[in-house]
């Protein structure tokens, strides 16, 4: 009831100002996520802007919002994952148009639409250019150790978590450092069908993700085919990916470029934030289900 009577004393296009500061909020409870001081300061302004949603449009308080984040990146910048940088990169697009007095919903839907072109882009570009990605040796890699996983996995190998506890116990001492190409030749297998699947699953992804860019560039002409690509892909990836608060960013990007006869995928993009911000707090990873 508190929640529902909260949403309630927002406009539709400030809904998704709300989600970004929920966001942020949530971000500040993992321990890697923001630099530790940067947290005293992002942390309360959120909650004040939620308390007080006439502050949602004030660009004074997105200007401080996205100095924060900005000290965010100098201070943390090497353990500074995408997902923050696409917050910062968000943060000053609603400063900048508030400051302007544009359109709002005009502007968010434009600059989010490109933001989205951007960061899916340059993802599927690298993982293209990627070496490792592309032969599927790093997808192998990180389900050998356990860092992700997905669920048709444990059904085609059984014993698979036998596999991980043995890497795991050979590669205890570089778990948290960079991925090597070369370990993947060091760690025990089921076997080459294995690494077959992972390397399928990787073009898959290359595949899916690309097309999602496709559809955004045309984006105007199959509005709703693209919102459809876009939250299935974050579904399907997400099952295998820890990412959450990746995702997270990708629906409120998706929930700025809807147009406002979109109702529906709107509801869509907030129960996906809402369940995946939920599954973040609670560190809950569905893809782990089995291991």
């Amino acid at each position: 009831m508190f929640f529902s009577n909260l949403l309630k004393r927002y406009k539709t296009q400030e809904l998704i100002l709300l989600l970004f500061f929920i966001f942020l909020i949530v971000s500040t409870l993992n321990p890697y996520r923001l630099e530790y001081f940067v947290k005293f300061l992002i942390l309360p302004i959120s909650i004040v802007v939620l308390v007080f949603p006439t502050l949602l449009k004030e660009w004074i308080v997105w200007l401080l919002t996205s100095v924060f984040l900005v000290l965010n990146l100098y201070f943390n910048y090497l353990h500074t994952s995408n997902h923050l940088f696409i917050a910062t990169y968000f943060s000053w697009i609603v400063t900048l148009i508030l400051i302007s007095k544009d359109d709002f919903h005009d502007a968010i839907r434009i600059s989010s639409k490109y933001l989205l072109v951007l960061v899916l882009g340059m993802a599927t570009i690298h993982k293209i250019t990627s070496q490792e990605f592309y032969s599927g040796s790093f997808m192998s890699f990180e389900f050998l150790l356990g860092l992700r996983s997905f669920f048709p996995i444990i059904i085609l190998w059984p014993n698979f978590s036998s596999y991980i506890l043995e890497n795991r116990s050979i590669f205890s001492g570089i778990l948290n450092n960079n991925f090597d190409e070369e370990n993947i030749y060091n760690v025990v297998s089921p076997g080459e069908e294995f690494f077959i699947f992972a390397k399928i699953l990787s073009f898959i992804t290359i595949f899916y993700e690309a097309v999602v860019v496709l559809f955004l560039l045309i984006y105007p002409r199959y509005r709703r085919l693209t919102h459809i690509l876009l939250i299935s892909f974050i579904w399907f990836t997400y099952i295998y990916t820890n990412e959450n608060a990746f995702f997270s960013m990708l629906c409120i990007l998706g929930y700025a470029i809807c147009y406002n006869d979109q109702k529906r995928f709107r509801t869509l993009y907030v129960i996906t934030i809402i369940l995946i911000l939920s599954m973040d707090v609670l560190s809950f990873r569905p893809g782990f289900l089995g291991y």
